[in-house]
């Protein structure tokens, strides 16, 4: 199995960055470009059941083509700390991110910010080095670094300040964007959610839909909404010349989280009702629908000759036994992580076949 901070070393071999001896900065060697998808709490006991039943027709063809097996994550399950691990090449107690909020004592916090960070990522190896960099949606990214290309930060969607760089770099695509919170919003829960789901507007106490809206309120249905938008964002900067391109998505993760009791109950005593089946079981499999569509729209915009790799954090499955969340949690998530996660490389450097087999 790939540890998470092996990941680093791999991706940067594959993204051209070199570090020889005595050198304060790596030297970057123009190659092939690297494309890396982050898919937060992805694993291959989803993935590769749907391949087998015909869907996931993009997994399946760069499962053919590259190398795959199962991703480990040493240390805690936390995102901002393993999706920063995975950026940097370092363990938490080296690059600084020890969690969600800053700082960690208990009281008033506010999200860890990119300021916090210890150590380079890779973004900033490639572009010190020369190379040109797209990074859209990863965590721990604001306020944006200045690089050598662009950096949409999981804060653009609230337009805050310092929350892209170059800060008017979605400027020419804002409309589009813009609609995803307006009004192409309820198309869009529609996909994932089969009944007319409005935070606005919840649905009769007592109702099989009351139920259901209570699971996604606030979590899966932004979540949602937050994909389209660095789907969007990073589709448009997939049209630019990039040496190393970046792109996370958590939408599987909180689907997984909040849902996956509706998708799977094999593990619960108490099974799922058919009503709340039919409202809510198939959030899981349509997010990994989702990221799907997206690798195969991504890779038909980018270079033939690119390299691709495909990581998650950690692995999922139900919220039972020893992976069961904590009390005041149980009637809102009914998944959680397992230690390991997905590791997919394809490309012209890549090599072939499960490295587990």
């Amino acid at each position: 199995m790939l540890a998470a901070a092996t990941a680093l070393a791999v991706l940067a071999v594959l993204a051209g960055c070199k570090q020889e001896p005595g050198e304060d900065a790596p030297i970057f060697k123009r190659h092939n470009p690297l494309i890396v998808i982050g898919i937060d709490g992805a694993t291959w006991d989803v993935i590769d059941p749907m391949i087998a039943d015909g869907e996931l027709l993009n997994f399946a063809r760069l499962k053919g083509e590259g190398a795959w097996g199962p991703l480990i994550t040493v240390g805690p399950q936390v995102s901002p700390v393993v999706w920063t691990t995975f950026g940097t090449g370092h363990f938490g107690r080296n690059h600084g991110i020890l969690g969600f909020v800053y700082p960690y004592h208990p009281g008033p916090g506010r999200p860890m910010q990119s300021t916090e960070r210890q150590t380079p990522a890779l973004w900033n190896r490639v572009s010190e080095a020369g190379g040109r960099v797209a990074v859209v949606g990863y965590f721990v990214t604001y306020p944006a670094e200045t690089v050598n290309g662009s950096i949409v930060s999981y804060k653009s969607p609230q337009q805050q300040p310092g929350a892209d760089f170059p800060p008017a770099v979605l400027a020419p695509i804002r409309e589009d964007l813009d609609r995803v919170y307006d009004q192409e919003k309820k198309a869009l829960w529609r996909r994932f959610l089969p009944w007319n789901f409005d935070p606005k507007n919840p649905p009769a106490e007592g109702t099989p839909e009351a139920a259901a809206f209570k699971m996604v309120k606030g979590r899966v249905e932004r979540r949602i909404l937050q994909a389209e938008y660095n789907r969007r964002a990073a589709i448009y900067l997939a049209d630019g010349s990039y040496d190393l391109f970046v792109a996370y998505f958590g939408v599987v993760d909180h689907a997984s989280h909040a849902l996956w009791k509706f998708w799977d109950d094999s593990d619960y005593e108490a099974k799922a009702g058919p009503q709340s089946k039919r409202l809510l079981g198939n959030a899981v499999p349509e997010s990994y629908r989702y990221m799907d569509e997206f690798i195969g729209e991504l890779l038909a915009k980018s270079p033939a000759n690119a390299n691709v790799v495909i990581i998650s954090d950690h692995g999922f499955g139900s919220a039972t036994g020893r992976f069961r969340v904590k009390e005041h949690n149980r009637d809102l998530l009914t998944g959680n992580h397992r230690p390991n996660g997905i590791f997919l490389a394809a490309g012209p450097t890549s090599s072939k076949g499960n490295w587990m087999a």
